[in-house]
């Protein structure tokens, strides 16, 4: 159990080793979360989607969110920084033969190379928290919504007990205490 903390604090990457996992154990065809791995009957906010909708997922990170919703609108566009999650994100669209996503390079906290008025819903998943221009990138968000336009924003809760857990670890330097 020492040692499983001890490479928790050095590491700091159990995220990452649990995605090479699931490709590396034939999981999925392209290493992705295994959070991905879960099919849901329903989709939470699926009740805002339609087929005639043009959808923004802004940090894509490796499409997986992108591809959830694809079979539901019309098109939809995933923007990240990261080439690597990229190149997934576009491997797995030909795996999975999905023509209605496009993922493209961008810096969200820059202005993004997409015309004004493009979307009719921009998805912002465990992105917000990474920005540092938050009120920037928002207006950014909102030039390229149309007219009546949604964002669905989604960020982490930073009380959960892993939260807390990485917080005491990397605060403390040491190994983590038993209550």
């Amino acid at each position: 159990m020492k040692f499983f903390f001890w490479l928790l604090k050095k590491t700091e990457c159990l995220s990452a080793l649990s995605i090479k996992l699931v490709y590396l154990t034939g999981k999925s065809k392209v290493p992705v979360h295994p959070k991905h791995l879960i099919t849901q009957e329903k989709l939470w906010y699926g009740n805002l989607l339609d087929k005639k909708m043009s959808v923004l997922d802004a940090g894509c990170g490796s499409g997986q969110h992108a591809l959830k919703i694809a079979p539901y609108v019309l098109k939809v566009v995933g923007i990240d920084k990261n080439l690597k999650n990229l190149k997934i994100a576009k491997e797995s669209t030909k795996i999975k033969n999905i023509k209605n996503v496009d993922f493209i390079k961008g810096d969200l906290e820059k202005r993004i190379n997409l015309p004004s008025a493009s979307f009719n819903l921009a998805i912002l998943f465990d992105i917000l928290e990474h920005i540092v221009e938050r009120q920037k990138f928002l207006q950014e968000v909102r030039r390229l919504l149309k007219n009546n336009g949604k964002a669905i924003v989604v960020i982490p809760n930073n009380d959960t007990a892993w939260k807390k857990l990485q917080r005491n670890l990397r605060k403390t330097g040491r190994k983590l205490r038993r209550k």
